[in-house]
């Protein structure tokens, strides 16, 4: 078990939490672009894409759309952003905290992308701190609400 300190901790549990949980509203709003432009319901296909191959199958869609170019732009434009960030919430999900050096060269904590680890060493790896993921975070969740001003509000059929 790692031994963070009160302070510590939370700043960690924010960080990734955030890159989640506003992760998590890109995946949905990404089905519903799906659904909106295809005039449909997302398949189990498209369910089971990756977040990467989802997104390239909406620009493809936005650019054959009826939208006016303007909008077009500004879609896809918000979409390869999200591709920017897709790679942060790689390495936080599927690499190790650890204790080591922080990008100052003092001691300190993050995650440790262990692709830099690759080859012949000496190994000089950087961590990821809690405020890089945090910026993160914040970035992705504010795509998200630029992204859902396209969604079109879902009618739900009253039996």
């Amino acid at each position: 078990m790692i031994h963070l300190s009160k302070k510590e901790n939370e700043e960690w549990a924010q960080a990734i939490g955030g890159l989640f949980l506003n992760f998590g509203l890109v995946e949905w709003i990404s089905l519903r672009f799906i659904e909106m432009l295809r005039g449909m319901p997302v398949s189990n296909v498209a369910m089971r894409k990756v977040l990467a191959e989802r997104i390239k199958t909406i620009k493809k869609l936005v650019e054959d759309s009826p939208w006016a170019d303007a909008e077009k732009t500004s879609a896809i434009k918000l979409w390869k952003e999200v591709e920017d960030h897709i790679e942060m919430r790689n390495i936080v999900a599927h690499n190790p905290f650890v204790f080591g050096k922080n990008k100052d060269g003092k001691p300190g904590n993050g995650i440790l992308n262990v692709k830099q680890l690759r080859g012949v060493g000496p190994y000089n790896p950087v961590l990821i701190q809690a405020n890089d993921i945090f910026a993160v975070a914040t970035a992705i969740g504010a795509l998200a609400v630029s992204l859902n001003a396209f969604v079109k509000p879902r009618e739900i059929n009253a039996p």
